[in-house]
């Protein structure tokens, strides 16, 4: 990617939707996942932020049940 492309995205990210997700904030929590570091440490920030939010959004009974269930994609894959 050209560097100056880059910087560009950056600028508009910083200067435009970083502000609108400041204020959507503001109504609805989350959290902000730095891309930054090598991609498993990424993936492991991903994962570990998806388990948190799933458990604080079920009960702990309810969320250790549905753990279990396969995903759509392994099911499908035995699919007729």
């Amino acid at each position: 990617m050209d560097h100056q492309i880059a910087k560009k995205r950056y600028l508009f990210f910083k200067d435009v939707t970083f502000e609108s997700l400041k204020i959507l904030r503001e109504k609805f929590y989350y959290h902000f996942i730095d891309a930054s570091p090598d991609p498993e440490t990424v993936k492991s920030s991903l994962i570990k932020e998806l388990k948190y939010q799933s458990s604080t959004e079920l009960n702990n009974d309810t969320f250790d049940k549905i753990s279990e269930i396969p995903l759509a994609s392994e099911i499908t894959s035995n699919a007729r």
